[in-house]
Protein backbone atom coordinates (compact mmCIF):
# COMPACT_ATOMS: atom_id res chain seq x y z
CA UNK A 1 0.00 0.00 0.00
CA UNK A 2 1.33 3.23 -0.71
CA UNK A 3 2.00 5.90 2.28
CA UNK A 4 2.71 9.22 3.06
CA UNK A 5 6.49 10.02 4.26
CA UNK A 6 4.98 10.86 7.46
CA UNK A 7 3.84 7.39 8.23
CA UNK A 8 7.06 6.30 8.75
CA UNK A 9 8.96 5.58 11.71
CA UNK A 10 11.78 8.35 12.23
CA UNK A 11 14.55 6.53 9.83
CA UNK A 12 18.30 6.13 9.77
CA UNK A 13 21.21 4.76 8.60
CA UNK A 14 24.99 3.80 10.56
CA UNK A 15 27.16 6.22 9.51
CA UNK A 16 27.48 9.90 8.96
CA UNK A 17 27.11 12.59 6.50
CA UNK A 18 23.69 12.71 4.07
CA UNK A 19 23.25 14.06 0.78
CA UNK A 20 20.05 12.41 -0.80
CA UNK A 21 21.49 13.34 -4.18
CA UNK A 22 24.36 10.85 -3.71
CA UNK A 23 21.87 8.14 -4.01
CA UNK A 24 22.93 6.04 -6.56
CA UNK A 25 20.41 4.35 -8.74
CA UNK A 26 19.72 1.09 -7.98
CA UNK A 27 20.73 -1.94 -10.24
CA UNK A 28 18.87 -5.14 -10.13
CA UNK A 29 20.57 -8.37 -9.35
CA UNK A 30 20.88 -11.27 -11.86
CA UNK A 31 19.90 -13.63 -8.90
CA UNK A 32 18.25 -12.26 -6.09
CA UNK A 33 14.71 -10.82 -5.50
CA UNK A 34 15.03 -9.34 -2.31
CA UNK A 35 17.56 -6.97 -2.97
CA UNK A 36 19.38 -4.56 -5.75
CA UNK A 37 22.84 -5.92 -6.58
CA UNK A 38 23.68 -2.36 -5.73
CA UNK A 39 22.30 1.39 -5.44
CA UNK A 40 20.09 2.76 -3.55
CA UNK A 41 20.04 3.79 0.49
CA UNK A 42 18.97 1.28 3.33
CA UNK A 43 17.80 2.85 6.42
CA UNK A 44 15.96 1.26 9.59
CA UNK A 45 13.89 3.26 12.44
CA UNK A 46 15.50 4.71 15.00
CA UNK A 47 15.26 3.67 18.50
CA UNK A 48 14.89 5.46 21.56
CA UNK A 49 18.55 4.80 22.41
CA UNK A 50 18.95 6.90 19.07
CA UNK A 51 20.63 4.10 17.46
CA UNK A 52 19.07 1.76 14.22
CA UNK A 53 16.96 -1.34 14.15
CA UNK A 54 20.40 -2.29 11.31
CA UNK A 55 23.17 -1.16 14.26
CA UNK A 56 21.16 -3.58 16.81
CA UNK A 57 21.66 -6.16 14.56
CA UNK A 58 24.80 -5.34 13.52
CA UNK A 59 25.83 -5.42 17.48
CA UNK A 60 24.54 -8.98 17.65
CA UNK A 61 25.61 -10.88 14.53
CA UNK A 62 28.12 -8.47 12.95
CA UNK A 63 30.28 -7.16 15.36
CA UNK A 64 32.63 -6.03 13.18
CA UNK A 65 30.57 -3.85 10.84
CA UNK A 66 28.82 -1.71 13.98
CA UNK A 67 29.57 1.47 14.01
CA UNK A 68 27.79 4.05 17.17
CA UNK A 69 27.66 6.87 14.62
CA UNK A 70 23.39 7.48 13.61
CA UNK A 71 22.23 9.66 10.57
CA UNK A 72 18.56 10.44 10.45
CA UNK A 73 17.51 11.23 7.33
CA UNK A 74 14.01 12.90 6.55
CA UNK A 75 12.76 12.00 3.61
CA UNK A 76 10.30 14.74 1.70
CA UNK A 77 6.61 14.70 2.35
CA UNK A 78 5.68 14.57 -1.60
CA UNK A 79 8.33 10.87 -1.57
CA UNK A 80 5.83 8.24 -2.84
CA UNK A 81 6.38 5.58 -0.22
CA UNK A 82 5.30 1.96 -0.96
CA UNK A 83 4.91 -0.41 2.30
CA UNK A 84 5.00 -4.00 2.40
CA UNK A 85 3.41 -5.41 5.20
CA UNK A 86 3.02 -9.42 3.89
CA UNK A 87 2.75 -11.43 0.92
CA UNK A 88 -0.16 -9.06 -0.39
CA UNK A 89 1.68 -6.08 -0.35
CA UNK A 90 4.93 -8.34 -2.12
CA UNK A 91 2.81 -10.10 -4.61
CA UNK A 92 1.54 -6.73 -5.83
CA UNK A 93 4.83 -5.10 -6.00
CA UNK A 94 6.67 -7.88 -8.22
CA UNK A 95 3.29 -8.48 -9.95
CA UNK A 96 3.31 -4.71 -11.12
CA UNK A 97 7.07 -4.27 -11.79
CA UNK A 98 8.31 -8.00 -12.24
CA UNK A 99 10.06 -9.97 -9.28
CA UNK A 100 13.28 -7.58 -7.93
CA UNK A 101 12.93 -4.82 -10.53
CA UNK A 102 14.09 -2.33 -8.31
CA UNK A 103 15.32 -0.33 -11.11
CA UNK A 104 11.92 -0.27 -12.81
CA UNK A 105 10.04 0.69 -9.06
CA UNK A 106 12.17 3.15 -9.27
CA UNK A 107 10.55 5.14 -11.80
CA UNK A 108 7.22 5.60 -10.06
CA UNK A 109 7.78 5.13 -6.36
CA UNK A 110 10.66 6.89 -3.96
CA UNK A 111 10.85 3.89 -1.37
CA UNK A 112 10.32 0.29 -0.57
CA UNK A 113 9.04 -0.08 3.08
CA UNK A 114 9.28 -3.56 4.23
CA UNK A 115 7.48 -3.74 7.90
CA UNK A 116 9.33 -5.92 10.61
CA UNK A 117 5.58 -8.21 10.53
CA UNK A 118 6.37 -8.55 6.35
CA UNK A 119 9.83 -9.72 7.10
CA UNK A 120 8.74 -12.60 8.85
CA UNK A 121 5.94 -13.46 6.94
CA UNK A 122 7.41 -13.28 4.30
CA UNK A 123 10.60 -15.04 5.27
CA UNK A 124 10.39 -17.99 2.96
CA UNK A 125 8.15 -18.84 -0.22
CA UNK A 126 6.48 -21.75 0.38
CA UNK A 127 3.89 -21.04 -2.71
CA UNK A 128 5.88 -21.31 -5.18
CA UNK A 129 6.01 -17.68 -6.50
CA UNK A 130 9.98 -17.28 -6.65
CA UNK A 131 10.58 -14.67 -4.52
CA UNK A 132 11.03 -13.86 -0.75
CA UNK A 133 12.47 -11.70 1.71
CA UNK A 134 14.52 -14.15 3.09
CA UNK A 135 18.08 -12.13 3.35
CA UNK A 136 16.01 -9.04 4.47
CA UNK A 137 17.13 -8.92 8.49
CA UNK A 138 15.25 -6.21 9.32
CA UNK A 139 12.65 -3.90 9.11
CA UNK A 140 13.94 -1.58 6.57
CA UNK A 141 13.82 1.39 3.83
CA UNK A 142 15.21 1.09 0.44
CA UNK A 143 15.15 4.74 -0.94
CA UNK A 144 15.29 4.20 -4.98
Amino acid sequence: MFINTNELPKQGFMGKGFDWAKIEPVINSEWRTDKPEKGGLWTSPIREDGLTEWQHWCKREMPQWFSETTTEIKPSPEMIVFKVDGWKDLDWLWQRFGAGNFEAAAKEIDAIWFTHKAVWACRHDTQGRGYDLCATDIESVLWL
